[in-house]
């Protein structure tokens, strides 16, 4: 550590993280008490494992809380490095080194050169909450989902699904952009499969993008796949569809508007900007060419009835 230690290689500086002077720390500081003892004097309590989150949070890069001194060999430097929580919740220093670290981790050692595909697959509001309390559900629908990919890319190649070999990785993202309870699946496939050659070995066999039916064909799928699963586990999640006209129908007796659902969920084609995210089974994919990461851009979801009326002041 040259120069006493205040500056690195290329000329970077080390700079102390200081979660106590951002918003955030100040803000959950100063009330988290003032929740905490509100939900006492109701009889109530938070959950232990997000009690745990906002505790550790509180003392996450605070010297007080424990630290290391790191003294260079060379020149005899020393600086404190605080302990941070290496929580998954809502500190975002935690948050934000987890997330590089595991992007190089799957873009050095994971991911082949190799033509990728990212699915998004999202689930109907009833699924969510079920998959939120019960992991092991989630589990068992991300293999079903695995496998029917893995076949739909075995059949477009060409090959039955035990001739060929494929791979994926799986990040499982528990909350939507208000920071509301969505979980939903975000899969990088490879977009192919490895086959036998005639002299020995595999080679790989990109396919092509799918098609709008073949999309609707694998939303069908996963949906009755994966609710039967569900039935043999005791879960019952029957999917339905129901006529765009008679959905958004204005009025009390509409079935949005009149709020005559228990945790429904609608999809359709949508060929511009998404109107509203209320999906059946829907899947979003993306294609990018290897070595590049870009978001999705390009998405489909699935409706056999493409009709979607206005909204009118009479519906609101």
């Amino acid at each position: 550590m040259q120069a006493h230690g205040r500056e690195a290689a290329g000329g970077l500086a080390y700079a102390r993280h200081r979660p106590e002077e951002t918003r955030l720390y100040r803000l959950v500081e100063q009330h988290y008490p003032a929740f905490v003892a509100s939900l006492a004097e109701q009889g109530k309590v938070l959950p232990a494992y997000v009690e745990r989150e906002f505790e550790a949070y509180l003392k996450c890069g605070r010297l007080e809380h424990g630290f290391l001194r790191v003294r260079c060999e060379s020149c005899h430097f020393e600086r404190l490095v605080a302990f941070s929580c290496k929580k998954r919740g809502f500190c975002p220093s935690c948050g934000a080194r987890r997330m590089a670290e595991t992007a190089a981790l799957l873009a050095d050692e994971v991911l082949p050169a190799l033509p990728l595909r990212q699915w998004v697959v999202s689930f109907p509001f009833a699924l969510r909450f079920l998959f939120a309390s019960r992991p092991e559900a989630l589990a068992k629908a991300l293999e079903v989902i695995y496998r029917l990919l893995v076949t739909h890319l075995a059949h477009k190649a060409g090959f039955r699904c035990k001739e060929v070999a494929t791979g994926a990785v799986t990040l499982v993202q528990r909350f939507g952009s208000a920071l509301n309870l969505n979980i939903h699946l975000h899969m990088l496939c490879l977009d192919g499969v490895y086959v036998p050659r005639s002299v020995g070995g595999l080679r790989f066999r990109r396919v092509k993008a799918p098609e709008r039916e073949e999309l609707e064909h694998l939303v069908q799928q996963i949906a009755e796949r994966v609710s039967a699963d569900l039935a043999a586990c005791g879960i019952q999640a029957t999917p339905a569809t129901v006529d765009a006209g008679e959905w958004f129908a204005p009025g009390p007796q509409g079935l949005v508007f009149g709020r005559k659902f228990d945790l429904a969920a609608f999809a359709w084609l949508c060929t511009g900007a998404d109107p509203l995210s209320l999906p059946v089974c829907t899947i979003q994919q993306s294609h990018f060419p290897p070595g590049w990461f870009t978001p999705c851009r390009h998405l489909i979801i699935i409706d056999p009835y493409p009709y979607f009326p206005p909204i009118t002041a009479a519906g609101l």
